[in-house]
């Protein structure tokens, strides 16, 4: 065994899952946003599942702010020690490192990747009251009111898609800021705002009960959960897929041991039926992806979305 193995790691299951012992203190995965949020759905689960297998442990800690730089950094100042580990996203991960002028971490060099978890798509929706049924309808409304329109941006993929769909068409639509995507598509059923890029999960129950329009899906191919409604490529042609992820992170210097072992257990979880059957209605999708895998796929989506925030001439904050 290596000498760098910590002692509580042994009491923490990590070396043999068929020996596996309780865990001498709970195991964190901490969630970059509120409660309530998709991840922390996902966070929650997750960690059901992981007890259960491990025998041990895991609790979910909100760290909510910043786009989830907070919850990052506090991880990434985390002892290695296989107790604490982080529910990155698209945000904290491919976003966050480009908005920010002095962002606190560095999305690669401050952590060990341990397996992908899974993701979400976004909905382009509208208020009911906007006449348009299809993102080309919304553009041609959109532009005969040139400057009137704004959008919700309660963080960086939806701000990132609006800006996308207005460079790409030619609109003219004002953010307006927000701290959560449930308080802004409150706004947007209050009228108060015309459109918002939201993630699927928090959109879902208001598109089903016709509070709010869904235009167009962001990925490359529809769902099944809402089969009729267009991606965003099929409505204007020429977009790059756009869905949230979620993967499992620990501090940087993990030891491979812990790595090795929590990545079998999470990929196990996640493939559960009783798992993905409790997301399937929010939309989720598995990322069925190892330690290695999730690391290429971390630095491929960071420079997707580097690009994607220039092409949208967002500047850092």
């Amino acid at each position: 065994m290596s000498i760098r193995l910590p002692v509580a790691l042994v009491a923490i299951m990590f070396v043999c899952a068929a020996h596996a012992q309780t865990p001498q203190k709970p195991v964190r995965l901490v969630v970059p946003f509120a409660a309530g949020s998709a991840t922390d759905t996902v966070a929650r689960l997750l960690a059901q599942g992981l007890g259960e297998r491990l025998k041990g442990s895991f609790l979910v800690e909100n760290r909510a702010g910043a786009n989830g730089a907070i919850a990052a950094e506090h991880v990434a100042r985390s002892a290695p020690d296989g107790h604490t580990f982080f529910m990155a996203t698209v945000s904290t991960h491919s976003q966050v490192p480009w908005m920010m002028k002095k962002p606190p971490y560095d999305p690669v060099r401050d952590f060990t990747p341990v397996a992908g978890v899974g993701g979400f798509s976004f909905l382009i929706v509208v208020h009911p009251s906007v006449p348009a049924r299809t993102m080309r309808d919304f553009v041609a409304f959109a532009k005969a009111r040139p400057g009137q329109l704004t959008y919700g941006a309660p963080g960086g993929t939806a701000q990132i898609c609006a800006e996308t769909v207005g460079r790409r068409t030619g609109l003219n639509l004002a953010p307006v800021a927000y701290k959560s995507s449930p308080q802004a598509l409150v706004e947007l059923m209050g009228g108060q705002i015309a459109m918002i890029c939201s993630d699927f999960a928090t959109a879902i129950s208001h598109v089903r009960s016709g509070r709010v329009r869904a235009l167009a899906i962001t990925t490359g191919q529809r769902s099944g959960e809402l089969p009729d409604l267009p991606t965003l490529n099929e409505s204007l042609g020429d977009f790059v897929e756009m869905r949230s992820w979620i993967g499992v992170l620990g501090p940087a210097g993990t030891p491979r041991e812990v790595v090795d072992t929590l990545g079998r257990e999470v990929l196990a979880v996640t493939s559960q039926p009783e798992f993905r059957a409790k997301l399937a209605p929010l939309g989720f999708e598995r990322l069925p992806l190892t330690a290695p895998q999730l690391a290429s796929f971390i630095q491929t989506e960071l420079a997707k979305w580097g690009e994607l925030i220039r092409q949208a001439g967002i500047e850092p904050q």
